[in-house]
């Protein structure tokens, strides 16, 4: 007796005629289409291979796409890497457009978008141009978060001569001017 594959004469349901039908296309198509009122069972135990094709196949079509759905992840992952990359890039490369004046404001610009320690390296490359921000060194060598540099960054330039404030301002590479305005 085959598993699944059974029929009684009480079942109204079907007929033998039907169930010799389904049982010949089953076998016609070795395998491949299993009519009811069979069951998978029944191709189960009478083609084994074919189900484990179909298995192997399904298990395949899941595997690839598994591997699509990682690597659009990780092509969005990627290209939110470097956006924030790109855009921290424009960040560093408005830092050297600062005067110690101005570079307050542009902290308070991107302290929203970036961890302070994001914009501290190029801040303590930033900084060495500017003889009025020595005195802040020993921030770097504490490893004070920025955002308390910032902080002393006001005191210092509140207390920097006028004189040395108009040199740092030279410093800044920013006297590009439009000369067609007379």
């Amino acid at each position: 007796m085959i598993p699944g594959l059974n029929w009684e004469p009480k079942n109204q349901l079907t007929s033998l005629k039907q169930v010799e039908e389904a049982l010949d296309r089953l076998i016609s198509s070795h395998g491949e289409s299993y009519p009811l009122p069979l069951s998978t069972d029944v191709q189960a135990e009478l083609f084994p291979e074919v189900m484990h094709m179909r298995s192997d196949r399904r298990m395949q079509r899941e595997k690839l796409a598994s591997n699509r759905k990682m690597r659009r992840e990780e092509k969005v992952l990627e290209r939110a890497w470097m956006l924030r990359q790109n855009l921290l890039g424009q960040a560093l490369t408005e830092l050297n457009f600062q005067s110690p004046e101005t570079i307050n404001t542009l902290y308070t610009r991107w302290a929203d978008e970036f961890d302070a320690r994001e914009l501290a390296q190029g801040f303590w490359q930033w900084w060495t141009r500017f003889a009025s921000l020595i005195s802040l060194g020993w921030l770097r060598d504490s490893n004070e978060p920025l955002y308390n540099v910032m902080y002393e960054i006001r005191f210092n330039v509140r207390d920097t001569p006028a004189h040395l404030r108009e040199a740092e301002r030279w410093k800044v590479p920013n006297k590009l001017t439009d000369r067609s305005r007379g």
